[in-house]
Formats: C-alpha cells, structure tokens, sequence
C-alpha cells in the first residue's frame, strides 16, 4: 500500500470540466441579460425613439401615437419595475444555480432550492407581464385626453408556454429534491 500524499491534485473528470464551461457560459448569458434589463427603463427615460418602439408592443397602442413627454416615459418605465424584479430574482437564481454547477454541487438541496425558486419565477411571470403591459398602457396614454386613456390586458401563447415550462422545472425540482433526501438517507445506512 503506497501511503505516499500525490505531489499534485487530481486532474477533475472531464464531465466536471464540461460542466465547469458550460457553467460559465450560462452565467456570462446570465450577465448580459442582468445587464439589459437594466438598459431597458434607462433606454425608456432617454429615448423618445425608443417609447414608441415600445408602444407598438403594448395591445390596444399598436396604431396610436404616444406623447413621448419626460413624465410618460417615467411613468412607463415605473410600469416595468414589476416584470425587471421579477427577472432580477429569476437571472440570481439561475446565477447562483450554475456557480453551483461550476463547483460540482449538482445534486444538493441548494440545487433544488434554486431550480424551485426558478420555477416559480417563471409561473408568476405569467401573471406580472400582463400586469406590466397593463401598466404600460395606462403610463403610455395618462397624458392622452379623456376618452383616449387606456388599460389594456393583454395575454398571449408565450404566457402558456413560460407557464408550462415553470410548470416542468417545479416537477424537476421536487424529484430532485426527492432523489437528495433519498441519496443522504441511504448514505446513514452504509
């Protein structure tokens, strides 16, 4: 038997480097995203431009004209703050999630926790977009004369489906979360 210590570190398993990279590309997504949503209400407070651009994508604006005064871009970027924070918390999650990953911590509670965080996120952004183009409308057109004012709800397949998909991750995260309690329970028994 050789009780000799190695002289370096084991080289880490391919799976791990594998992982290890596609870990850091997730998460350098995950920057950009972070870093767009940011961009988003500020693009909205500099650039007339931009309101209208954003205007054609809020139902029941798609053929009017919006005022694109200081107040109503204030007010429509306000209107985003509910789906940004939202998507702030789900993008930490999957930020968090993939450091994880990076580090080889797959199957552990956090890993579930944070895959159940990332669900929910995507189950209620299903209801906080509709809120935020609601908003959107009413931001948009409070300038507007009586009789032209707005509030307009709007739901679309890609609400569905960001549902459905919630939906999955939830189920995924419960079976791990299962497999976790499984795995350190029959660890005791050895």
């Amino acid at each position: 038997m050789n009780t000799a210590a190695p002289l370096s570190a084991p080289a880490a398993p391919a799976g791990l480097l594998h992982m290890r990279r596609t870990a850091l590309g997730v998460r350098l997504l995950v920057a950009w995203a972070a870093l767009a949503l940011v961009a988003l209400p500020a693009a909205l407070l500099m650039s007339p431009d931009f309101l209208a651009l954003v205007a054609l994508r809020v139902p029941g604006l798609e053929h009017r004209t919006v005022d694109p005064t200081p107040a109503t871009r204030s007010l429509a970027a306000a209107a985003l703050l509910p789906v940004l924070l939202v998507s702030w918390f789900g993008l930490w999650q999957v930020w968090q999630l993939f450091g994880g990953y990076a580090r080889g911590e797959v199957f552990t509670t956090a890993a579930a926790l944070r895959l159940r965080r990332l669900a929910l996120v995507l189950m209620s952004l299903c209801l906080v977009k509709p809120l935020t183009g609601a908003l959107m409308s009413v931001a948009l057109t409070f300038n507007s004369p009586p009789g032209q004012r707005l509030l307009a709800v709007g739901l679309s397949s890609d609400d569905y489906l960001t549902l459905l998909m919630g939906a999955v991750l939830l189920a995924i995260a419960s079976v791990m979360r299962e497999a976790v309690r499984l795995a350190a329970e029959n660890a005791e028994f050895v």
